[in-house]
């Protein structure tokens, strides 16, 4: 949950007459920033996207033409907060955005109908030209390789400290012949430097990197969203699903002198759990799923039992798909904790209204609070553990 506000703002939240107000800029050579008026609007964060933030504006005072709003040059950055009274405004950064699509009816006057996305983006859709060499360094000295060459060498990347001392986490030389955002955080990418670590890598609200720990129900709670008097729930539905749904891990890491590190086994111990490994199927068991995962960035057993661990986290457990409208609060965000209704829920997107609409999210997940325990040594029975899991 977003704290870079004040104590007065977070008192407001929640308040019938709060007044919302938003900046908008724009600019085409990234040094001349101009004002461009908000109709109406949304932004969307989301961890199950690779493009972490996504804007839908409508907009009044400019035009979609090449010497203003226009999917080539256009850069936008956007702040939104509370408006205190006349000239007592309080803002935080909502995001830096590159405009993918710009559209103007022809009347004159008519407003421009804009989409906007976040700056892995461009990592996303920067295919090398020809197989790069990424040399033998750290985590944190790795990502920073990747993106300067796109973003640029004033990229900022930032770790949650939560996190920070795995950016001092050796990772071996690799080639990639894709793109540099497979080498950051390719959605299982063999070759992912957030996967091998157990993070995230996202855009912040500047513009800039943020590398994160894997969101998981241990964390605390941040609000409790409910109904009833004086409760924050408009409206909630449920779909329970088990697909993508595993309770063993199978972890490969590098090659080393011709032999691979691991396998390592990370599987679902917890008797509580839905997906308990040892529950028999005559009791209710799932039963046996595996999602294997091989890395080459891996380079010791206890860097694939975390990374084993973490992407255990993300598929153990009840898979339930709680989406849910509550009043508008731009400090809750993807990742955080939250009980809704009294069901405990990690939010993976939250969908923002820039005139304080009814803020709309939906979770990932409802996961076991453990994350698996590390089988040393794998038996025979290992092979024959049944169809991979998505």
């Amino acid at each position: 949950m977003r704290s870079d506000v004040s104590e007065r703002f977070k008192a407001r939240l929640g308040a019938q007459a709060t007044q919302w107000a938003n900046e908008i800029l724009w600019t085409n050579d990234g040094r001349t920033w101009q004002t461009a008026r908000l109709v109406e609007g949304t932004v969307t964060r989301s961890l199950s996207d690779s493009v972490h933030w996504k804007a839908s504006l409508t907009l009044a005072g400019v035009s979609a033409d090449w010497s203003s709003i226009n999917p080539l040059n256009t850069r936008l950055r956007l702040r939104h907060g509370i408006q205190f009274a006349r000239g007592d405004v309080e803002l935080l950064s909502f995001g830096l955005y590159r405009v993918t699509s710009a559209s103007q009816g022809d009347l004159p006057g008519s407003v421009v109908e804009v989409e906007a996305e976040s700056y892995e983006s461009f990592l996303v859709g920067a295919e090398l030209e020809r197989p790069t060499t990424y040399p033998a360094t750290t985590a944190g000295d790795a990502l920073r390789r990747a993106a300067e060459p796109v973003l640029g060498d004033a990229t900022s990347i930032s770790w949650d400290p939560r996190i920070e001392a795995k950016s001092d986490t050796s990772v071996p030389e690799v080639m990639i012949d894709t793109t540099p955002w497979d080498y950051i955080d390719g959605d299982g990418s063999s070759t992912s430097v957030a996967a091998a670590i157990g993070a995230r890598v996202i855009a912040d609200a500047d513009g800039g990197l943020l590398v994160i720990p894997t969101p998981t129900l241990q964390n605390d709670p941040v609000v409790e969203v409910k109904r009833g008097r004086g409760g924050l729930l408009v409206s909630r539905s449920t779909e329970l699903t088990a697909d993508g749904v595993a309770n063993t891990v199978i972890v490969t890491g590098a090659s080393v002198d011709g032999l691979s590190v691991g396998p390592v086994i990370v599987r679902d111990t917890d008797p509580e759990s839905p997906t308990y490994y040892a529950r028999p199927i005559s009791q209710g068991g799932f039963g046996p799923v595996v999602y294997r995962y091989t890395s080459s960035l891996l380079l010791t057993e206890a860097q694939c039992a975390e990374a084993g661990r973490a992407k255990l986290a993300e598929r153990i457990g009840l898979r339930q798909q709680v989406t849910f409208d509550s009043g508008h609060n731009p400090l809750i965000e993807p990742g955080d904790v939250l009980v809704v209704d009294g069901v405990r829920v990690i939010l993976d997107s939250v969908t923002y209204s820039l005139t304080g609409s009814n803020l709309q999210a939906d979770t990932r997940a409802q996961m076991a609070l453990e994350d698996g325990s590390v089988w040393d040594v794998p038996d025979e029975s290992d092979d024959d553990l049944g169809g991979e899991g998505a």
